[in-house]
């Protein structure tokens, strides 16, 4: 089967947009995650530690630890 100079030009053209696209598709998730990463920080602020029904024994040996790393 023989193809044409037109097909082949369209059959580069095709397979350059389908990796161009999957590059920005790359870039823009990654810069989004980010984003809603940097959002959240501002909104909530950055966790060290999270606890769930503790004692107020636990509390504080938690709040001792983290007094010991600053």
């Amino acid at each position: 089967m023989k193809i044409s100079k037109y097909q082949n030009r369209i059959l580069a053209i095709v397979i350059f947009f389908v990796f161009f696209f999957g590059l920005i598709t790359v870039i823009y998730s990654d810069s989004y995650q980010n984003t809603l990463e940097e959002q959240r920080k501002k909104l909530y602020g950055s966790w060290n530690i999270a606890s769930y029904h503790t004692s107020d024994d636990e509390i504080q040996i938690l709040e001792k630890m983290q007094q010991l790393i600053k």
